[in-house]
């Protein structure tokens, strides 16, 4: 795991720079720090080290051979003993048992082309001495972070964004990231800070004489709905799955440390514990959350989950007042505002797991992703992949219904996308509330900047349509997620298992497995209207029937937190009333408090939409003041 903080000047860099950038970065990496720097000091490279395989040695920054190649990077690379035995025969030499160092030595070898052969959760940063490159990449899917920003000539990088203000970068709201993030579609290579921006996934970052090019070498490219060749059998497909399947949870056992997993009442995470447990060297140890509100309580079905497993079961209680307790602080080490009390959650589950003497958790995270378990694509999964019919389509171009009304205020393109593809009633009347919401809490002038913007079309517009073209609905429906929401929020939860120095692997987001299941007819993931289908048939061997059989559940905290006189709702009403808040020039400050008003008064069953729009704007006033945003 780790964190990174890179300067690359057209002058020497002041020496405080690097050492106040990776204090910043401390909980990332309590097991070591160093920092190097050529020779005329125009370029430093610094690292916390979280140390999990080869303890005794793997300190970075490392270098190759003769020193020409030095490099930092955060998070693993997988099949690094096998590229490590290619490279000794080509006349390698190796210092340590790091996989950070085989990186090293495979640019070393390929140069750029080096990044396809990498395997993992990483983002890394490469100093090329003798070409005056610098060369970084960021894995397929985002799962660790990689910001940078360019200005003056000057290029700083780091793992998270307050390394870059600790580094000299000015602290500001970015007006076109805040658009983005609004309406939930921020992209991937977006922040809501000024000038800060992120390599995307599956991108690759090169500066040389002063230019700077970011091109991916990998996408989610998904095959034609009429694919040429003849599609595997369900139990072909199963037993490939397995297969690949067990090689990803395999490779995520390597660590020299004890290992522990994730888990909720979700076949995701089940299936992940059950696999590791089945090959882990030693007992492994389960931690789930269990919250005060019995409809979002999984723990009973994870404790019989765990003894199936033969797991040791840690529960960790959640209360309203821990959301409000931790909601600042993880706010702040998060640099995202949430949406909802996952975050706290997941803030005091990666608390847990450390107090408990654990480095290293598997999760399941991923497989909707792969599995297409969203809500949201099951009815283009219906569909079988099928072209939409001409009355569908005419239904959709004429919007009747009240929340396609509201939503069609903010986005045409979107409200007739949905009601083409037939979402859910109440996911609709969701979102044409959340639009008719938003629209009444933005300061005029920041309205009136963007008025006419469409942000879903512009959204959709960033998408490769003539690779999507031919593509089955429900796949232009995931790679729409993948650019924005996924990458941009769900997986930045990197960073409150990071606050406390917990590496998350994700095996379900393996891009072998991926690439092989994309392949598959859609109609397998819901044969016989279950939904994910073809997981559950993998995981059936060792998951308890309980979880095989049972309804999807997506990992949701409870909707407890505004209720007045609750500590949440105390809490935000202090932050939204706060100078940190009144200072951030998107918003109309006195409308924001009318309709906190409103969610006082609301009953519990109506309040969902606005405990999700108390939670981010509660978490602005935080990102504010805690960064002193101008």
């Amino acid at each position: 795991m780790c964190g990174l903080v890179v300067v690359r000047s057209p002058h020497p860099v002041a020496p405080e720079r690097v050492p106040a950038a990776l204090a910043r970065l401390g909980h990332r990496g309590p097991d070591g720090r160093g920092i190097w720097s050529s020779p005329d000091g125009t370029t430093v490279l610094g690292h916390v080290r979280l140390a999990i395989v080869d303890l005794a040695h793997g300190a970075q920054p490392i270098e190759n051979e003769d020193g020409t190649v030095v490099g930092v990077v955060h998070g693993e690379l997988y099949d690094a003993e096998r590229l490590r035995e290619s490279l000794r025969t080509r006349g390698h030499t190796f210092r340590t048992g790091s996989d950070s160092e085989v990186a090293i030595h495979l640019y070393e070898e390929l140069g750029e082309e080096a990044v396809h052969l990498f395997r993992g959760e990483f983002a890394l940063v490469l100093w090329d001495e003798r070409r005056r490159r610098l060369f970084a990449a960021r894995d397929r899917f985002g799962i660790k972070p990689l910001f940078y920003t360019f200005r003056n000539g000057e290029l700083l990088l780091a793992s998270e964004v307050k390394a870059l203000f600790a580094a000299g970068h000015p602290a500001a709201w970015d007006e076109e990231g805040m658009f983005q993030s609004l309406h939930l579609c921020l992209a991937a290579d977006h922040t809501l800070y000024r000038d800060v921006r992120q390599v995307p996934p599956g991108n690759t970052l090169v500066f040389d004489a002063g230019r700077l090019r970011v091109a991916p070498y990998w996408a989610p490219d998904y095959p034609s709905r009429y694919p040429p060749r003849r599609a595997p059998s369900e139990a072909e497909a199963e037993h490939e799955v397995s297969r690949l399947l067990e090689d990803a949870v395999r490779q995520r056992l390597r660590a020299d440390v004890p290992l522990a997993c994730y888990l909720s009442g979700g076949v995701d995470s089940s299936a992940v514990l059950g696999l590791a447990s089945r090959f882990a060297p030693r007992p492994l140890a389960a931690f789930t959350v269990s919250f005060d509100h019995a409809a979002y309580d999984e723990s009973a079905v994870a404790a019989r989950m765990a003894a199936r497993a033969g797991a040791e079961l840690c529960v960790v209680r959640v209360t309203a007042k821990d959301y409000a307790d931790v909601f600042v602080e993880g706010v702040a080490l998060a640099e995202t505002a949430p949406y909802n009390g996952h975050a706290p959650a997941r803030y005091l589950l990666s608390r847990a797991v450390q107090r408990a003497g654990y480095k290293v958790a598997l999760g399941g995270e991923g497989a909707d992703e792969v599995f297409l378990g969203y809500e949201f694509i099951e009815s283009a999964l219906r569909g079988g992949g099928a072209p939409w019919s001409m009355a569908r389509l005419g239904a959709a171009l004429r919007p009747r219904s009240a929340p396609l009304l509201a939503l069609g205020a903010i986005s045409p393109l979107l409200a007739r996308l949905v009601g083409l593809v037939g979402f859910p009633p109440h996911l609709l009347a969701y979102l044409g509330a959340q639009a008719t919401r938003l629209r009444g809490l933005l300061a005029p002038d920041f309205v009136a900047r963007h008025r006419g913007r469409d942000p879903f079309r512009e959204a959709l517009s960033r998408l490769p349509w003539g690779r999507l073209a031919l593509a089955a609905p429900v796949h232009g429906l995931l790679h729409a997620w993948l650019s924005t929401h996924f990458t941009t929020y769900i997986l930045a939860a990197e960073r409150l298992d990071m606050a406390h120095a917990v590496e998350l692997r994700l095996p379900f987001l393996d891009h072998r497995l991926f690439d092989y299941v994309k392949g598959l007819p859609v109609s397998l993931h819901h044969a016989g209207g279950e939904n994910k289908h073809l997981l559950r048939r993998v995981a059936a061997p060792f998951v308890t029937d309980e979880v095989r059989l049972g309804a999807k559940k997506p990992f949701f905290a409870p909707p407890t937190s505004f209720v007045k006189g609750s500590p949440l709702h105390t809490l935000a009403n202090d932050l939204l009333r706060s100078a940190a808040f009144q200072r951030i020039p998107f918003f109309d400050a006195r409308a924001v408090l009318r309709q906190l008003a409103d969610l006082e008064a609301a009953p519990e069953g109506a309040r969902g939409g606005l405990d999700a729009l108390y939670f981010f704007l509660s978490g602005l006033a935080v990102l504010s003041d805690r960064y002193a945003l101008d």
